[in-house]
């Protein structure tokens, strides 16, 4: 987790980085770039609308001819070059837009074609200049071109010609710009690491502690320097290493506890063995009624904590369910079958899903069911006594339902009715329901629903698991 942190802050930092300067030097490149480039305009358009002015637009047609018109504009056009400091001025004919003079004797310059468009703008009267473009040696030119106006006609063009002197700042600039890039995201490098390794070192020390208490060592106490989330986190994983450790002790002593009981309620079922075994016996063979009645008594009570006992051994005893497919019609007819007789009276089979499958452990499920069933017998208050056991599946899930007519339980003790020795009856146990949840949660990985109403009954759905395709 914290490579992965680390890995992120340092791609998130390097990205922001990278954005940044890549924007910033692409702006601020074309920002200076547009600048100088309108600067140029400016400069080259007002530099041939002087030279425009001083052009005859009927000398242009004489000027073809290169006689003396010819080569007093060109020495006139050679002074104004030097004083204006471009590269050259030429004028352009019209209708075929060819070059008739130029101050550098280049009667066929290639840009002529290249500016076209800006040629045609220049010789229908509008003022135009070309995009910058590199010439020889890789310096950069633009062009200007005026029109030479005859009243309301275009007797010819000016060109103007300049190569851009501060571009080479802007490639010092561009180069300026790539170091203060690679530096830039070098330091943002440098901070990553600062800042990913005061993140990643504290996660670092908390999943190391973590590992440590899912291997239940709990000796060392959780804290951290760092501040913030992590400082939160850490907090939280102290609290929970003191429940946990405060639990797993509990829980410890409870089961030196269980294991106590468990053999402590062997011993006393021995001894009640024995003690009933005498009982019935001295019940056989003795005559006075007196004796009779109290033997049956012993005999009575000893049932009952013989069958207390078996019960606080079930509960106590881990449960691994032995599965295999089973029809839960069946399994919930002989369920029933082995109910005690008055029980089995009351109950109603309703299979409402015929042919359900599901892989259970048959032997652990009756027992839950025999427990489930008797729980409701007990709560049964009424004329009429009803029962209602029906097999049923949702979402995927099969189901068991036992559904009585009796007291309900009171709202405040349906979280209490799985906890063992709770009960709501005087002759009651309180060891039916864990035992049923018991077998139903830890050997079959289900759930148990409980929907009662004071006065009307209660149901109870055991989930036993998914149905099976048969």
């Amino acid at each position: 987790m914290a490579g992965s942190i680390r890995a992120r802050v340092f791609m998130y930092f390097m990205l922001s980085a990278a954005l940044i300067v890549s924007a910033f030097g692409i702006i601020t490149y074309n920002f200076i770039l547009g600048n100088i480039e309108s600067e140029m305009e400016n400069r080259i358009l007002s530099a041939g609308r002087i030279i425009a002015s001083g052009i005859n637009p009927g000398d242009i047609q004489m000027i073809r001819l290169k006689g003396k018109v010819y080569s007093g504009y060109r020495d006139k056009l050679i002074n104004l070059k030097e004083v204006l400091k471009v590269r050259d001025i030429f004028i352009i004919e019209p209708g075929s837009g060819n070059i008739i003079l130029s101050t550098l004797d280049e009667g066929g310059k290639y840009y002529i074609k290249v500016d076209r468009y800006e040629i045609n703008r220049a010789l229908s009267g509008i003022s135009s200049s070309s995009r910058l473009y590199a010439g020889r040696g890789g310096e950069y030119f633009k062009a200007g071109y005026i029109p030479v106006k005859n009243k309301n006609t275009v007797a010819g063009a000016v060109g103007v010609e300049a190569s851009v002197e501060y571009l080479h700042y802007v490639s010092r600039y561009r180069l300026f710009l790539i170091v203060l890039g690679a530096v830039s995201i070098a330091a943002a490098l440098i901070l990553a690491f600062i800042i990913s390794s005061g993140i990643t070192v504290p996660l670092r020390r908390l999943k190391e502690k973590a590992e440590k208490l899912s291997r239940r060592d709990f000796s060392e106490k959780i804290e951290t320097k760092a501040g913030g989330e992590i400082k939160i986190l850490a907090d939280a994983m102290e609290n929970m290493r003191v429940e946990v450790k405060q639990y797993v002790e509990k829980r410890d002593k409870m089961a030196d506890v269980g294991e106590f009981s468990a053999g402590v309620a062997h011993e006393i079922r021995n001894s009640l063995g024995v003690l009933l075994g005498y009982a019935e016996l001295i019940n056989e063979k003795a005559e006075d009624e007196k004796i009779k009645k109290y033997s049956a008594d012993i005999i009575k009570n000893t049932l009952k904590m013989s069958e207390f006992i078996n019960n606080f051994l079930a509960y106590t005893k881990d449960f691994a369910a032995d599965k295999q497919d089973a029809d839960m019609g069946k399994l919930v007819e002989e369920a029933v079958f082995e109910l005690p007789e008055n029980v089995k009276n009351m109950v109603i089979i309703n299979n409402a899903k015929p042919g359900l499958h599901a892989c259970v452990d048959t032997y652990l499920i009756k027992k839950a069911l025999y427990n489930v069933a008797l729980n409701a017998y007990q709560a049964l208050d009424k004329d009429k006594k009803e029962i209602e056991i029906k097999t049923g599946e949702e979402n995927g899930e099969a189901y068991i339902s036992v559904k009585d007519n009796g007291a309900g339980i009171k709202s405040e003790n349906i979280k209490k009715i799985y906890q063992p020795f709770f009960t709501g009856r005087k002759e009651g146990h309180g060891l039916g329901l864990a035992i049923a949840y018991k077998i139903i949660h830890q050997a079959h990985g289900g759930d148990i629903k409980v929907f009662s109403e004071e006065g009307k009954g209660t149901e109870f759905k055991l989930f036993v698991g998914k149905k099976s395709d048969v």
